[in-house]
């Protein structure tokens, strides 16, 4: 849709940093897993009830991202190109985040492959 083009933040950064990095052989499909979209639970956390029913209304986006055109997008539509994306970046951070906290309070269960490779270092 190019909504990422009407925004001076790359939305599409992380994707470009991923075929990079396949690109360059440091990953493969294997090494990757994917996010799960944060639930309404998850975004409760840190958000209001009200800020989150909010969401439902193309102009409030439009605001908060600060994409004007959005405005003019039925919210069916800002939900799915604008805001599950960021649901799901959001619940990339969560799975980090909860991965990290078992591997600081466990890390005799983290296995290393011999064969992974972490930006140019071999493990």
């Amino acid at each position: 849709m190019g909504l990422e083009k009407l925004h001076p933040f790359d939305a599409g950064k992380w994707g470009k940093v991923i075929r990079f990095l396949k690109e360059e052989r440091f990953l493969t499909d294997a090494d990757i897993v994917e996010a799960r979209e944060a639930t309404e639970e998850d975004l409760l956390v840190v958000h209001t009830k009200n800020y989150l029913k909010r969401l439902k209304w193309s102009v409030v986006v439009a605001t908060i991202t600060e994409i004007p055109p959005l405005l003019f997008l039925p919210n069916f539509l800002v939900q799915r190109k604008v805001l599950r994306p960021l649901r799901t970046q959001t619940g990339g951070t969560i799975m980090v985040t909860l991965c990290l906290r078992v591997f600081v309070h466990h890390p005799f269960i983290v296995i290393l492959r011999r064969s992974s490779v972490v930006l140019g270092h071999e493990l």
